[in-house]
């Protein structure tokens, strides 16, 4: 029976002979199935077998594997008169001076100095090419944070309002539709990404695939995020029908409720759209819904629509009585606090 480590010990010898024999090509084929980053104790990182080769086509292709080249490894290396060795810890960079490899050393440095991987890619996730974006992952594959990276590569589909990719990305195993993540100090997920980008399709899309409408993000929930970056009212009311609650509020503005930040932000479309979704639930008699808004500290229930009908009037209209006093208890609350106010 094999230990569990000796199938990496097995791949990580097949490597090295790559790497001793110059062969590039074998290389990449072993590559594809190995975190090249875990290692086990004693063994040698596979690129200072490569700066000890001057084999500039491996450093090349395991610079392309996304090497880790931060990290210090110990090493026994000669002191600069070759006298001795001494046990030191040592990175990719400074072991390819130390052995004079001028030309992999700049190689280093030009990847160290360059994009981060986290933006290369999202930079392939742009292309929308699910061929270039599956060769890409294969980079990080392996990487204890693959699901970070496949679930940034997720919200960049949400913003360029891609389905397919969408569809492509949530069939992996390690992605997060509910992942939050900050681009540029905001907080987003892919649905508050995609409302931010205003791609209502893809928003659809996203809570059809059950994406957490309530979860909040740098503004709010997804109905806040979509009062804030003004998506039109089908966006809106989508997200009030299935289950986004009124009494949310902006987090930078706690001490308004949605109606009245609309007000305020003079943001009139959805203000318009939270009115007719209120004068919908008077129409179908939804006590309990209205009770709950009641309850988590939305009282502007008793609105007026542009016939000049109140929400109180069309509970009458409809013979809803539970409403009627629902409205009429909430009026007279607010009727003694104003007094009190006024005082």
């Amino acid at each position: 029976m094999h230990h569990p480590d000796e199938h990496f010990q097995i791949g990580y010898k097949d490597i090295v002979r790559c790497i001793e024999a110059g062969d590039a090509k074998r290389f990449y084929q072993l590559a594809i199935n190995v975190d090249l980053n875990a290692l086990q104790e004693g063994n040698k990182p596979f690129i200072f077998h490569a700066i000890e080769r001057n084999e500039l086509d491996l450093v090349e292709a395991l610079l392309d594997r996304e090497i880790d080249l931060e990290n210090s490894y110990e090493l026994n290396v000669n002191t600069e008169n070759n006298e001795e060795e001494i046990l030191k810890y040592i990175t990719p960079l400074e072991y390819s001076k130390h052995m004079k490899k001028r030309e992999i050393s700049n190689m280093i440095e030009d990847k160290l100095n360059g994009q981060s991987l986290e933006d290369r890619w999202l930079k392939v996730v742009e292309t929308s090419s699910i061929d270039q974006i599956d060769e890409f992952r294969m980079k990080f594959k392996h990487w204890p944070d693959n699901s970070h990276f496949l679930s940034i590569g997720l919200i960049k589909a949400a913003e360029i309002g891609s389905n397919r990719l969408i569809d492509h990305f949530l069939n992996l195993k390690d992605v997060d539709i509910n992942y939050l993540y900050k681009i540029n100090n905001i907080l987003v997920s892919p649905l508050l990404r995609s409302i931010e980008y205003h791609r209502n399709e893809t928003s659809k899309y996203l809570i059809f695939r059950k994406a957490n409408i309530n979860l909040s993000g740098e503004y709010g929930d997804a109905l806040v995020t979509a009062i804030y970056f003004e998506n039109s009212n089908d966006m809106i009311t989508l997200l009030l029908e299935k289950g986004a609650s009124l009494a949310s509020r902006h987090n930078h503005w706690p001490n308004l409720n949605l109606r009245e930040y609309c007000i305020q932000m003079n943001k009139i479309q959805s203000k318009l759209a939270i009115d007719n979704f209120v004068f919908k639930l008077i129409a179908n008699g939804e006590y309990n819904k209205l009770k709950s808004l009641i309850d988590n500290g939305y009282v502007n229930i008793n609105v007026t629509n542009r016939f000049k009908k109140t929400g109180r009037d069309l509970a009458v209209e409809r013979s809803h009585l539970n409403i009627v006093q629902l409205i009429d208890k909430i009026e007279e609350k607010q009727r003694r606090l104003r007094t009190k106010m006024n005082y």
